[in-house]
């Protein structure tokens, strides 16, 4: 079972941008709209946000769009935005409220936690649609901390825009790194490097004259530093630049069901993706089956993994009481991320997560990647030719990005005076990708994903290598070739 795979990781987790808190249950809607503005492209409403608890105050305001000719692409763009910022609400407030009822209710001087909530549209034009939101959270009066989630979005399709799709050619990544490396030796001090890789593919979001590059706390600063952000006017750029972009629209709709559970013994939010209106044409395929078989599935798998541990709880709480100790409720949380979704092919990332006490939590993460033609759930041998080897095409793969990545290391710490044999090379542990290893499809890649612990430390996270598909194309059965 999912459970028996379970992991340790940090008692927080980040996933997709978004920080999740361990103890979490009920549900806070977003909703009493209070103005809207016009736009390019329909209208940008503003959503008041006001939660005022004794232990929590949230104040702020998210977005959505009304106006747009398809109603599918409106609802896709909404529910991304609305329930990422949904979950960290519901999971901040009910952590902050078991806190609140177990150790401070009595105290009449207790300062509540302060969240503040700034959404806005930076960018509206072309089709395209860039939204920004600004989470920052006072723990103390001491101690804040600031989560920024940037969404580029296709207007016609509603599918996120990476950023290699707005450039005709690849010179874009020397000009990007030049700016934010000549930006960073201005003032050196503010940062713990003096080079960034050459990545096709950045966190970003567009200005009227601008491409913003946000790189997240800790990535090339220190993490009490917070975002650091590069504004690269837009004309740096020359003709590469282009806003006239062809993304494919989505195969499916992935809505999702939520259920919440508030009990002495188990706090829990599980979120349960529901697949709607399979686009695909095929004569004799019965897509209301695969739709229904799916749904079935993606639920029995949640509520299972929920049972599981509200079992446990139950018996670790009773057991506990009678010793006369008083145990901390258990946490069981599901969260997903659609991570593909055009043509045939569906990838549903899934994070099942669990708190039983002890310094942090586990959690467990299955990539679901669906055949849409047939329903059928692939593993990585499905996908290559049968006289392929696909272990060793993706661990040479792997391989190759490892010693980049090694060498980029070995040179950061050489320019810091290290000696050779101290400086830490990531990814060492990496021996072969095992029969069944994770993995999903992201754009025009396959991404191969590692448990914690398994090639690094737990605090370096789910470590995931993209592979082009152009690098092993011929390897791939033609179906599973995506461009």
């Amino acid at each position: 079972m999912l459970r028996d795979k379970v992991l340790k990781i940090m008692a927080v987790a980040m996933l997709g941008g978004v920080l999740l808190f361990t103890t979490a249950c009920g549900s806070t809607k977003i909703t009493a709209s209070i103005s809207a503005v016009s736009t390019e492209k329909g209208k940008v409403i503003n959503e008041n946000i006001n939660i005022d608890k004794p232990y929590i105050k949230v104040n702020g305001n998210s977005i959505k769009l009304e106006g747009l000719s398809d109603e599918n692409v409106q609802s896709k763009i909404n529910n991304h935005i609305k329930y990422e910022l949904e979950d960290y609400i519901n999971l901040k407030v009910q952590d902050e409220k078991y806190i609140y009822d177990e150790f401070n209710k009595d105290d009449k001087d207790y300062e509540p936690k302060e969240v503040k909530v700034t959404t806005k549209s930076t960018y509206n034009k072309d089709n395209i649609l860039s939204v920004v939101t600004h989470i920052n959270t006072r723990e103390s009066a001491n101690y804040s901390y600031e989560i920024k989630n940037t969404y580029n979005i296709d207007l016609k399709t509603g599918q996120n825009i990476e950023l290699d799709k707005l450039f005709k050619n690849k010179n874009y990544v020397d000009v990007i790194q030049k700016y934010v490396e000549d930006e960073i030796a201005k003032n050196p001090e503010d940062y713990n490097t003096s080079s960034v890789n050459n990545s096709l593919r950045r966190d970003y979001y567009l200005e009227k004259d601008n491409l913003v590059i946000v790189f997240k706390p800790g990535m090339i600063a220190s993490y009490s530093k917070g975002n650091r952000e590069f504004k690269i006017p837009i004309k740096s750029f020359g003709d590469d630049f282009s806003t006239d972009i062809k993304i494919e629209s989505s195969a499916v709709i992935v809505d999702r069901k939520q259920i919440a559970i508030d009990d002495r013994s188990l706090k829990s939010i599980v979120n349960i993706p529901v697949i709607k209106d399979i686009k695909l044409n095929i004569e004799g395929v019965d897509y209301k089956e695969i739709q229904d078989n799916l749904n079935n599935l993606f639920e029995k798998e949640a509520m299972e993994f929920r049972e599981e541990m509200y079992e446990d709880a139950k018996v670790a709480m009773e057991e506990s009481e009678k010793i006369g100790y008083k145990l901390r409720p258990y946490v069981a949380n599901v969260t997903f991320d659609e991570k593909y979704n055009k043509g045939n092919l569906l990838s549903i990332y899934t994070v099942y997560y669990t708190y039983t006490g002890g310094a942090h939590g586990n959690h467990q993460d299955v990539a679901y990647n669906v055949d849409l033609t047939n329903g059928k759930i692939l593993k990585l041998n499905d996908i290559f030719k049968n006289e392929v080897d696909y272990k060793k095409v993706i661990n040479d793969e792997i391989n190759k990005q490892i010693r980049e990545i090694q060498e980029q290391a070995k040179a950061e710490g050489i320019s810091r005076g290290e000696k050779v044999e101290d400086i830490y090379l990531p990814h060492r542990g990496f021996k072969s990708i095992r029969d069944d290893h994770g993995f999903y499809f992201k754009d025009d890649s396959i991404v191969i994903y590692f448990d914690l612990y398994e090639i690094g430390p737990y605090a370096a996270g789910i470590i995931e290598f993209p592979i082009k598909i152009s690098n092993i194309g011929d390897s791939l059965k033609d179906e599973y070739v995506i461009k």
